[in-house]
């Protein structure tokens, strides 16, 4: 172990004293740690180059301070001294013991999503409970647990191909290296053939990172393991080439996919993807992450656990490279846009569908909900990046590919939750045009220190924000189709059953399950409607229970089936919004144009499929 632990968090600082030296919360150093600290803070920006983003050193009435930045991770110095940077949380017990093990806890979830590396890696081990137990330890630790379940559950073996000068004959005779080294000792051969042998890339890979980890390691229960590890792999070398090992390991069959999780940890710890290493004459050793970098990833996993389930529907991709800021300068484009979440609709479902994708960008900033004079301290670069997203991705995610309808997306900025930065800011609207969609940006808090349940609920949450406004135009078909309406306050929608599309069915998206209004109108008589709230999550009922609620079927279709579901929302009738809007205008300022073939939208028209449900986003901006 380390002789001493010292911890900060972000922005947290260590300085000199007229009795010594001392960090946050009065955390003594030694002399020497102290100097060791401040020599590594001036390294040269050609060997360390993000050293400026990780320290801040300033003096000040002849007293020198250390102010850490926005990394986070360990630094050891060379008397063994850890200076541990942890993120800030803004959650606080009161306890400062359970505070920094809640921040612990918080770095090692964000850790686990760094490169994509699966959260099971990341196990609770009760290490964070030890006394001075960094967390760069915690890190090796898990790494160590994961090798030996790999070791206990067998190695992974392949056929490698090897030549060589053998007392038997087995495989293809090179004869030509045969004569030349055997010309006298003819008792050998010179052959080619396959071995079926442990010595795959993967396993390569694995000892070299234990060997990597084995010089950055303070812990003695880890170097324990460390090397009862690489005594029980012996037989197997290093890598000799780290990339190509990597990047077959990486691309292997699936019989090696037991590999996949260790693999992409040794990628991030062998080639530093994601973090700095850095060793000299001050230090030992640090491990230091960005940690706007964690943040980012650590969300972007959770959109992708979130959409999981309906992979066939929505498609969420990081770091999203398809538009330019500049379509064309001289030979190219140029300022490419890379949104940290681009959430994309995998299917069509419904040619009246408008919001067809998401953008968010996360910032690990601290916002202050109390002062909006100040913009509630947002940076002006960021909107303008929000901004210049937002208007690109109106041609839709392939900008190779045209669009003959709007395809606005939504824009969300997501921040750390902190006590000033506790609920989500009213929506930012970007213009505001009579006549065609409104850009418009939603920021919200992102509450760290919940479980995967909470982190869940959270998106869930959010998006539901996010779909706050919209509208069902649907359609009643006689009286007596509207009289069961108003007497079970129940509007259903038929579901799509399988890929053909169906006249009027839709599938259940995002935007059909936060439906917030109806405007239900007469389908012999458009000019005549009435709006109804939608109350509550919308239930999927089949036929037959439809049926035992009279409901009047129309004995004339042709496509209804007994298998059909149908999306059933409850409703109670409430005042037309003022202006009145028919639901033939609000179609026309909500596209301009016919979705069905794509013509202009004349005034006064309604000229759709009669029956088709159509949602439109963000409704309310269409009423003036």
């Amino acid at each position: 172990m380390a002789e001493k632990l010292i911890v900060i968090s972000e922005y947290g600082s260590i300085e000199e004293r007229g009795d010594g030296f001392f960090a946050d919360g009065g955390q003594e150093l030694s002399r020497k740690s102290f100097e060791n600290l401040w020599a590594f803070s001036h390294s040269d920006s050609r060997t360390f180059p993000d050293i400026d983003k990780v320290f801040k050193k300033t003096i000040r009435g002849g007293k020198r301070r250390i102010q850490a930045c926005n990394y986070v991770g360990t630094v050891q110095t060379t008397d063994g001294t850890i200076i541990e940077i942890l993120p800030k949380i803004y959650r606080h017990s009161g306890q400062e013991e359970t505070d920094r093990n809640t921040c612990r806890h918080i770095f090692l979830k964000m850790l686990s999503a760094l490169r994509g590396i699966d959260a099971v890696t990341f196990q609770d081990t009760g290490l964070l409970t030890r006394k001075n137990f960094p967390i760069l330890e915690v890190y090796i630790s898990n790494y160590l647990n994961e090798a030996e379940q790999i070791y206990q559950t067998g190695l992974g073996k392949s056929y490698i191909l090897t030549e060589g000068n053998k007392r038997y004959l087995k495989g293809r005779l090179l004869v030509s290296e045969h004569i030349r080294r055997n010309s006298i000792d003819q008792s050998r051969f010179y052959v080619r053939h396959h071995i079926y042998d442990e010595q795959i890339p993967q396993n390569k890979i694995i000892v070299s990172t234990l060997k990597r980890l084995q010089s950055i390691t303070t812990s003695t229960r880890n170097s324990a393991r460390i090397n009862m590890l690489l005594d029980l792999l012996s037989d197997i070398p290093a890598s000799s080439d780290i990339h190509g090992d990597l990047h077959r390991s990486l691309y292997a069959d699936r019989m090696m996919d037991k590999y996949t999780r260790i693999i992409r940890w040794s990628e991030t710890i062998l080639l530093g993807r994601g973090f700095t290493t850095f060793s000299g004459n001050c230090i030992n050793q640090a491990l230091l992450f960005p940690a706007e970098k964690l943040f980012e990833s650590f969300v972007a996993k959770l959109f992708k656990d979130y959409f999981r389930t309906r992979a066939d529907e929505f498609k969420v991709h990081t770091q999203h490279t398809a538009h330019y800021l500049v379509d064309r300068q001289g030979s190219g484009r140029r300022f490419q846009l890379r949104p940290d979440i681009f959430i994309e609709a995998g299917v069509r479902t419904d040619p009246f569908r408008t919001y067809q994708s998401i953008i968010i960008d996360t910032k690990w900033k601290n916002l202050n909900q109390e002062k909006p004079d100040s913009n509630y301290l947002i940076e002006i670069k960021d909107m303008y990046q929000l901004f210049a997203y937002g208007r690109k991705y109106e041609k839709g995610p392939d900008p190779d590919k045209a669009v003959t309808f709007p395809a606005i997306p939504k824009l969300l900025l997501l921040y750390p939750f902190s006590q000033k930065f506790n609920k989500p800011l009213d929506d930012y609207i970007f213009d505001k045009t009579a006549g065609k969609y409104n850009l418009r940006l939603q920021v919200e808090p992102f509450d760290l220190t919940s479980d995967h349940n909470g982190y869940m609920e959270q998106i869930s949450r959010i998006l539901s924000r996010a779909y706050r406004e919209i509208l069902l135009i649907g359609c009643y078909r006689s009286s007596r189709h509207l009289e069961w309406i108003r007497q079970h306050r129940l509007y259903n929608v038929r579901l799509q059953d399988g890929p053909n599309h169906r006249p009027g069915a839709i599938c259940p998206t995002d935007q059909t399950l936060h439906a917030s209004k109806l405007l239900l109108y007469d389908i012999n008589h458009t000019d005549q409607y009435t709006w109804y709230d939608i109350t509550g999550a919308p239930k999927i009922m089949d036929r037959n229970a439809l049926h035992s609620i009279s409901y009047p079927f129309d004995p004339q279709s042709s496509t209804s089936t007994p298998q059909d579901k149908y999306l059933v929302y409850s409703i109670k009738e409430t005042s037309a919004p003022e202006p009145s809007v028919t639901p033939a205008e609000i179609v026309q300022r909500a596209v301009g144009y016919d979705l069905i073939d794509g013509t202009k939208l004349p005034s006064g028209s309604f000229n759709f499929i009669l029956g088709t449900p159509i949602y439109i986003d963000s409704y309310t901006d269409l009423l003036y």
